[in-house]
């Protein structure tokens, strides 16, 4: 009966409803009353993982099909087992004989859910039922733990845990949200500007990370897929130092105009008297996705606290 829900035509969340619809199913069990609404082979009413229907040892026949329950009872009350007998499995038998005969006299047929112990339905049950159902693949939580472990402030975290999961709102995400009718970058207008594309590949990156990138080590920077190119990078390895920029002891170091001369694309900052450095990238071919990274020396507190207490005295 569940299977037949028509779904009207409506907004995003309807259809994710009913992308869902089967696996919500599933839980559905019933409770016989009169039997007048539960069908016999189709609905889940002998506390089986299946319908009857799943387990049947033959054909049935096409007009018994949608027969319900309460049709399979004789006028005394009592389950017509030459109809089905020799249609279901023993187990199956079994499990009927432990259910009473529907009657009049129990009310209509009750609808519970299943995978609780109350027969409410919860989500937390839900989600349970599909874990089980649906096994996740192993995940690898390397770049996790990478990203969280990782010595810089919180927000740029964040920025990285989205981009390592492919969900920053690129012109490529805002056309799958059916936010935007077009993929396309806008700096380069020619490629889909997805993560990948706005972090490193756009023109305006790759001219921002050949300034830095030594030569020798760019032909595997820009090979690279995006979890392992954030990975290499926050492990120390390609380009990472300059993401974790340290002292150098240059009293200032713009990139805004030493890369390219075009003010929107980058600026590494080394700020006097205390030789803390702030790295920031504003990288506006991002077009709405503008991020901006302040990284600080480790140990700075530490200065900052020496460098006061100095004072003092």
């Amino acid at each position: 009966m569940t299977e037949d829900f028509v779904f009207p035509r409506g907004s995003a969340i309807i259809q994710a409803i009913k992308k869902v619809w089967p696996s919500v199913r599933r839980g559905v069990r019933w409770s016989i009353g009169d039997g007048a609404t539960v069908r016999f082979w189709r609905d889940n009413w002998t506390h089986s993982p299946h319908p009857i229907i799943n387990e049947a040892l033959g054909p049935v026949p096409d007009d018994q099909l949608d027969w319900t329950v309460s049709d399979y009872v004789d006028d005394l009350g009592q389950w017509r087992w030459d109809l089905f007998s020799h249609l279901v499995p023993a187990g199956i038998s079994l499990r009927i004989a432990a259910v009473l005969p529907p009657s009049r006299a129990a009310g209509p047929d009750k609808m519970y859910w299943g995978f609780s112990e109350n027969g409410s339905f919860t989500t937390k049950s839900a989600y349970a039922s599909l874990v089980s159902a649906f096994p996740a693949p192993a995940i690898d939580r390397t770049p996790w733990r990478i990203i969280w472990k990782w010595a810089g402030s919180q927000r740029v975290r964040q920025f990285l845990w989205l981009a390592a999961q492919d969900k920053l709102l690129t012109n490529v995400e805002r056309r799958r949200r059916h936010i935007s009718d077009s993929s396309t970058c806008t700096l380069c207008g020619r490629y889909d500007e997805s993560t990948m594309h706005c972090l490193r590949d756009c023109t305006g990156a790759r001219q921002v990370w050949r300034s830095l990138i030594p030569a020798h080590q760019q032909s595997e920077f820009f090979r690279l897929h995006l979890r392992d190119w954030l990975i290499q990078n926050l492990q120390n390895g390609l380009g990472i130092g300059h993401w974790s920029y340290r002292d150098s002891g240059r009293e200032r170091l713009n990139l805004v105009r030493a890369v390219s001369g075009q003010e929107d694309l980058s600026g590494v900052v080394l700020e006097q008297p205390l030789r803390r450095v702030k790295l920031g990238f504003h990288l506006s071919f991002l077009n709405n996705c503008r991020h901006c990274l302040a990284l600080a020396p480790k140990g700075r507190k530490k200065k900052e606290k020496k460098r006061k207490e100095e004072e003092a005295i």
